[in-house]
């Protein structure tokens, strides 16, 4: 007769804690070791940076820092100054600060209509 053992639930020998505690630590002193020599290698192999390539002559802008500055300077003034943009049909340039003032003075009504202002044609039903 074939002897049976009821079925044991306690962990194989190969997984005891240690076990696996020192195959970790084995696995990360490895993975240490590895990049220790490896490190030196990649430096002494690795491209050195280079200064940044200047384009050969004519360069068209010769300092793009200083052009942008100036660019964003002048769009700056532009919009804090008043002005006519079309003086014969009325339309004037006002500073961003003094028309947000305006819109948020009106309240509620501050999208409608303005009064004397021609009503949209293009929804408009006959």
């Amino acid at each position: 007769m074939v002897e049976t053992r009821p079925p044991s639930f306690e962990p194989a020998e190969f997984a005891r804690p240690w076990t696996v505690g020192a195959a970790i630590t084995g696995f990360l002193l490895f993975a240490i070791m590895v990049m220790a020599i490896l490190l030196p290698v990649y430096l002494a192999v690795a491209p050195k940076p280079q200064p940044p390539e200047t384009f050969p002559e004519p360069r068209l802008q010769p300092s793009p820092q200083a052009d942008f500055k100036a660019f964003l300077n002048m769009q700056q003034r532009k919009l804090q100054q008043s002005g006519w943009i079309d003086k014969s049909a009325g339309i004037a340039a006002i500073p961003v600060e003094k028309a947000m003032k305006i819109i948020a003075g009106r309240g509620r009504s501050a999208f409608d209509p303005l009064p004397g202002s021609a009503p949209d044609q293009k929804g408009a039903t006959p």
